[in-house]
């Protein structure tokens, strides 16, 4: 027989005592699994006279510890005697350790009608019974008692707890995520416990109850003992979320985190069950052991291994505080936050019921039972509501008493019944029942109930102007309709009723509106119009119309360029046939909601190769994250406007770790389909991409909800195929589809719900300048692979000229459309339609605005020339020869100008301007005849001159030039011992600058340029403005590739120790220019060399590439003046602007040890050279060492004899 079972018995023992009145108590063995209550002796009695029967009245009881324990009747007989139950005495022992303890000498017993023990801890105990007849004969009971702690439930010590958008409702429970009356909406709600710190060993138990809707609270964070105020002596809660979590709760999954690690447990905890979790920490030197249990009791094996903290380290890679792991020193508090999505409703928060430390406090809610309220009662007659009765859950204990009844208005106004009840006014009511027990915790039932102004027998009369029940209408998505007017609404006693009239819209798009309202659907769709009544007693009349909704006509076909006004953009635009998303940029398609429809995307896209960007030198190369919204989310009853919204629905989302992915959006929302690649990157780099995807309600029989069905498409092929199996999907149908059943419906609303299809991307190519680009888009289902080929383009033309038109070709799935051609003149709007077979014509005077040509096709552009006239221009008169032109870099020359030339048969001689444009891909515009006189070359490059008249190309000639500046160090400024330098003979383009500087103490702060704004040049009077641009930034132990205003860093190197040295240096550093395939520079590279070695930034790129874009704005597409800022000790001794392998300046020449003073050494004892090394711009070479003429094989030598010794160090002939 168990243990459990013996507990459960009252034992009867029976032994023998001459001469004695009472026995002693009976102590039992102190594992109580081995009494054995049915054991029996005799000693000297005679057999044939029987001992007393003693009988108890109660079994095992549960008590809680310090409150007086009430000693359950007892019965006792004798054959002889008779009644002896005056005569019972009772004791009571520890069954753990089988001592007395009431009373203290296990010698004595206690009358029982005279016994008062209060348990004085918690534990378990043995209570034994026993009787003595006049013979001497005696007989013995017992029950086991449990003693359990009874402390309050932590959860009504209300001014213990700290919380933010949090707090304590009608019943006692608290709330997180719900704001107290006045205050601000947080997205992370939460709740601490300041009531006491948690310690290892301790065992932290919290109930709760809580229910996951997508797009409302994302998750839940629980920390137990490890929370971000664990070393504080008081708490607070942050408007950060505790770290490290412990425990994360999100769409229906607990996940334990362990340390770097997550690991995922299966248990349904947000379902709007009531659920336990338990947790303990065991901290020893080397870790931290975790351990859970999940709606079981703690004296039960814990739910899953133990876990323990590795490394010491938490997510980020930042070492944990080591009191953390010291266990005198580790403590924290329990804490509760709630990551909040921008659509979480009031309904989205977290109930704390009870909350206790080590079993202090007993957590179970009172058993209250009450039948059902009757729904309908009636103004003026006494309600007699259902009785209740209620008990402590833990001990039993009767709390009939205490059960409060309360009638709440619609209002939530709670008026409490003391006896019969009357209503004042007829209304929908809630009849509540609540018991709380004396530890906290609380027990609450509710029924929806209504008072009626009399009594009706029939359902009420309800109907609708025009239609019958099942009555059908047509609409159009995105169109304002009217509902039809409600003509009768009553009650069977001819009551008007209206003002209980509901009426609602369901399908792809849901309203709650009201009669004869408006209502816009903005989804096509299948739509149910539904009008209900219901009378005060609970009767109710419903009338349904269907709603069919149309797309709208313009929203067939590619709407990128058949329909590009209905795109709300962000970061992005729309033009040439495609969507550009340029850096972290997004566009919604508003010209309808998306429910059924079958999307087509053409993607051209790019992936970033890392999601980290420190991995990238502080930019991306690619989208890190794409979203794309395909159901439910923000703006449902609004047309989305440019301003960006993250999508909040059901989303499709695209990583760079490979993943393509189904799931509600959300930080961290849980996956529900998965697709991985080998290389996402390169699955969708330099190529178009075909996404498709599609949603389908699928209906049972009987016209219910079966599943949802989700559908996705790569280039044709149907993921879950044979061909494109899903990674891992949580459910799927036959055909391998990614399906939701209706059972999920309630956790995936968004499902339910029409989208507006958003495509957010964080963020672009920003290494590259390239954007990403949607180059197709259509929700009807229909994709067509279209092709425009073009060739012939001729985009300048002067007067009489015969203008040959460029043959464009329109290829829709192979076949070539016809394509109308319009020519418009200047910035006409209003254009002539060309005929089909026009292929050339005379540009008459009347072009010399310019023209441009659209090809368009149904109405859709497809392709447009803009054509530059140039006037007919004769007799050119230049003020100098401009064959044969050789220019320098930094040295003025007397370029030729225009002193006359005849224009449309008119003379000119003023008006002129002049364009000066270098082969690297600079260029200066519009300088004056004056400027071209004394013109500096300022980029070491050949150039073109263009005259330009009033806007009209001249004519133009070609120079070449060279670089004409030297060692420039002597140009620079000094100011004592501070190194500053502005310079600008030459100005910095696509150069590779190389310098040589001596340290004569550690520098504090050096800025050298890449690029920078030549506007400043002329505004400039020395070298004390700051000039912006990009430039690097020696500073604090580092390097940093940066804007200088607003220190947007691009690439971040370690600043070499050795180069902190004092003594000579040589800084090398080239910019080089990227072009498109249309000569358009898109991105510069920049480089470093520090005393010739090439620097690594901290995220291992020897280079750095940054778009153009980016720095735009601060003069990145223009030359840099030479221009060093230093604060502290440097020289610079040579500079060189043009540079290419880095040998033009002075090399520094280094050693680790002075090799300039007489060293000295022993014999025979291996002695170590100094090594001395030449450093030029990219290289750093060790000198060859030599004694007598002879080379040694390294810098280790040995001397065998006394003396002086000279040694050679030898770079190359006539360098030593």
């Amino acid at each position: 027989m168990n243990k459990k079972v013996m507990l459960l018995l009252a034992a009867v023992c029976t032994t023998v005592a001459i001469g004695m009145g009472t026995v002693g108590c009976n102590r039992g063995n102190p594992d109580s699994s081995k009494d054995s209550p049915n054991s029996s002796s005799e000693t000297s009695s005679p057999a044939e006279e029987a001992a007393p029967v003693l009988k108890i009245s109660g079994a095992e009881m549960t008590v809680p510890a310090g409150k007086q324990f009430t000693f359950p009747t007892a019965t006792a007989t004798d054959e002889k005697d008779g009644n002896l139950t005056e005569a019972i005495r009772v004791c009571v022992v520890d069954r753990e350790t089988g001592d007395s303890v009431y009373p203290l000498d296990e010698n004595e017993t206690i009358l029982l009608k005279e016994a008062e023990w209060t348990p004085g801890k918690a534990g378990e105990y043995k209570v034994n019974y026993s009787v003595v007849n006049a013979a001497g004969k005696s007989a013995e009971a017992y029950l086991g008692v449990n003693a359990l702690s009874a402390e309050k439930n932590a959860v009504s010590a209300k001014e213990d707890w700290l919380a933010r958008n949090a707090r304590f409702d009608e019943d006692g429970y608290l709330e997180i995520g719900r704001p107290k009356s006045g205050e601000t909406t947080s997205s992370l709600p939460g709740a601490a416990y300041a009531g006491r710190k948690i310690k290892s060993g301790d065992i932290v138990t919290v109930r709760f109850n809580s229910a996951y809707l997508d797009g409302g609270v994302a998750r839940w964070y629980m920390a137990f003992g490890l929370t971000s105020g664990y070393a504080a002596e008081t708490l607070s809660v942050t408007e950060d979320t505790a770290s490290p979590f412990i425990l994360e709760i999100r769409q229906n999954k607990l996940y334990v985190r362990n340390g770097k690690e997550v690991t995922e447990f299966t248990e349904s905890l947000l379902d709007g069950e009531d659920h336990t979790l338990s947790a303990k920490f065991d901290v020893s030197a080397a870790k931290v052991t975790y351990s859970l249990w999940i709606n079981t009791d703690t004296s039960k094996p814990a739910s899953g291994a133990a876990f323990a903290y590795k490394e010491k380290m938490d997510e980020s890679g930042t070492p944990y505080d080591p009191n953390l792991f010291d266990p005198e020193k580790f403590g924290g508090y329990f804490t509760m936050i709630g990551s909040r999505a921008d659509t979480s409703k009031a309904e989205d928060t977290m109930r704390i019921q009870a909350f206790t430390v080590n079993g202090e406090a007993q957590l179970e809610k009172p058993v209250l039972k009450v039948e059902e309220s009757e729904y309908a009662w009636y103004l003026n007659e006494n309600c007699a509501f259902p009785a209740a009765t209620a008990k402590d859950g833990t001990f039993g204990t009767d709390l009939s008493e205490k059960v409060e009844v309360f009638v709440v208005d619609s209002e939530g106004n709670a008026e409490k019944v003391t006896g019969a009840y009357r209503f004042a006014e007829a209304g929908l009511y809630r009849l509540k029942y609540r018991v709380s027990d004396e530890y906290g915790n609380i027990t609450v039932k509710s029924f929806a109930i209504s008072c009626a102004p009399a009594k009706t027998t029939e359902n009420p009369v309800l109907t609708v102007s025009g239609y019958d029940d099942g009555a059908e209408l047509t609409a159009e998505a995105m169109s304002e309709f009217t509902l039809p007017a409600v003509a009768e609404c009553k009650d069977s006693n001819g009551e008007d009723i209206s003002q209980r009239l509901s009426v609602a819209v369901t399908g792809p798009v849901t309203a709650s509106l009201e009669d004869g309202g408006k209502f816009i659907p903005y989804a096509a769709g299948e739509y149910a119009i539904v009008y209900s009544v219901s009378d005060y007693t609970g009767k109710e009349t419903t009338l349904t119309l269907k709603l069919s909704v149309t797309a709208p006509a313009d929203c067939a076909g590619n709407q990128v360029v058949k329909n590009p006004d209905a795109f709300a953009v962000n970061n992005s635009e729309v033009r040439g046939g495609g969507i550009y998303l340029n850096s972290s940029g997004s566009f919604t398609y508003t010209g309808q909601m998306i429910y059924e429809e079958k999307v087509s995307m053409l993607l051209d896209w790019t992936i970033a190769s890392s999601h980290e960007i420190s991995d990238l030198g502080g930019v991306w190369d690619g989208a890190y994250l794409t979203m794309i919204n395909m159901r439910g989310g923000a703006s449902l009853n609004k047309v989305p406007s440019a301003t960006s919204e993250w999508p909040t629905g059901f989303i499709i989302l695209i990583d760079p770790y490979d993943h393509l992915t189904i799931q509600p959006a959300g930080h961290q929302t849980g996956i529900l389909a998965r697709l991985k690649f080998d290389n996402l990157r390169e699955a969708f780099y330099g190529k178009e991409v075909l996404l498709q995807y599609q949603i389908t309600d699928i209906f049972n029989e009987d016209g219910s909800l079966d599943r949802y069905c989700i559908q996705l498409w790569i280039n044709g092929v149907r993921v879950g195929s044979a061909e494109l199996p899903w990674t891992y999907t949580s459910w799927a149908d036959s055909e391998g589809n990614f399906v939701i059943r209706a059972r999920q419906a309630s956790v995936y609303q968004n499902l339910s719900k029409a989208g507006w299809l958003n495509v957010t991307t964080y963020c672009g190519d920003d290494k590259t300048g390239r954007p990403n680009i949607v180059k197709w888009l259509s929700v009807d289902g229909v994709y067509v692979d279209s092709k425009l080929n073009v060739s012939g383009e001729i985009k300048e033309i002067s007067v009489t000229e015969t203008y040959t038109l460029p043959t464009v070709e329109l290829l829709f799935d192979g076949v070539a459309m016809p394509l109308k051609k319009t020519l418009y003149i200047g910035a006409s709007e209003t254009g002539r339609a060309l005929a089909d077979d026009t292929t050339e014509f005379i540009v008459e005077s009347e072009y010399l605005e310019g023209f441009r040509i659209e090809y368009s096709y149904d109405g859709v552009i497809y392709y447009t020339i803009e054509v530059t006239v140039n006037g007919a221009v004769e007799e050119i008169v230049w003020t100098a020869e401009k064959e044969g032109l050789v220019t320098k870099t930094a040295h003025a020359f007397p370029l030729p100008a225009v002193s006359s030339a005849k224009i449309l048969g008119e003379t000119v001689t003023e008006g002129y301007t002049y364009d000066v444009a270098y082969a690297s891909g600079y260029t200066e515009k519009g300088l004056t005849a004056e400027k071209l006189a004394a013109y500096s070359p300022i980029l070491p490059a050949d150039y073109t001159v263009t005259a330009y008249n009033r806007g009209q190309k001249i004519g133009s000639y070609a120079v070449t030039n060279t670089s004409g500046v030297g060692d420039i160090a002597g140009e620079s400024f000094t100011d004592g011992d501070k190194f500053k330098v502005f310079y600008t003979g030459e100005l910095l383009w696509e150069n590779t600058v190389t310098m040589n500087i001596t340290l004569t103490k550690t520098f504090d702060v050096l800025f050298l340029p890449v690029r920078g704004s030549v506007a400043h040049i002329e505004s400039v009077s020395d070298y004390a403005t700051w000039l912006g641009g990009v430039c690097f930034r020696f500073y604090n132990g580092q390097i940093q590739l940066l804007q200088e205003i607003d220190k947007t860093a691009y690439a971040t190197y370690e600043l070499p120790a050795s180069f902190t040295a004092l003594g000579d240096h040589v800084i090398c550093y080239s910019v080089v220019n990227n072009k498109n395939a249309d000569g358009e520079i898109i991105s510069i590279t920049v480089a470093l060399w520090l005393d010739g070695q090439l620097m690594t930034s901290l995220a291992g790129n020897t280079s750095t590439t940054i778009a153009v874009s980016n720095i735009e704005s601060s003069g990145g597409l223009q030359p840099a003046p030479l221009w060093g800022k230093q604060y502290d000790y440097i020289t610079l001794n040579s500079l060189y602007l043009d540079d290419a392998d880095g040998t033009k300046v002075a090399p520094a020449y280094r050693s680790d040890t002075d090799y300039t003073k007489t060293l000295e050494t022993v014999t025979d004892v291996a002695f170590e050279l100094p090594l001395i090394r030449k450093i030029t711009g990219k290289a750093a070479a060790a000198a060859e060492i030599s004694l007598d003429g002879t080379p040694l094989t390294s810098n280790i030598y040995t001397f065998t004899e006394g003396g002086t010794y000279t040694f050679l160090y030898t770079f190359e002939k006539g360098d030593t």
